[in-house]
């Protein structure tokens, strides 16, 4: 059980580590390009969302790469600002 745990952790980190960089130099979620991740990067994927805007660094608002932009992006750039991870 124990080795389940710590298994199921350790996946867990790499998870969460896979989600910061994708592409040397550009941070996963910065979608405006300012070098931090911001309540306006989120605020930027929200309206991508929507359909009020359309995003010129798509691939930056991909953050779990299932090649979607949608609410479990939203989550995961919320979570980071708020550091929960």
């Amino acid at each position: 059980m124990r080795k389940i745990v710590v298994l199921v952790a350790l996946l867990a980190v790499i998870l969460i580590c896979s989600t910061v960089y994708a592409i040397p130099g550009d941070i996963v979620g910065d979608v405006n390009g300012d070098g931090k991740i911001t309540t306006l990067d989120l605020a930027a994927i929200q309206r991508h969302i929507i359909g009020m805007k359309q995003l010129d660094n798509i691939h930056l608002a991909d953050v779990n790469y299932d090649d979607m932009v949608n609410s479990v992006d939203i989550a995961f750039v919320m979570r980071y600002i708020l550091g929960v991870l």
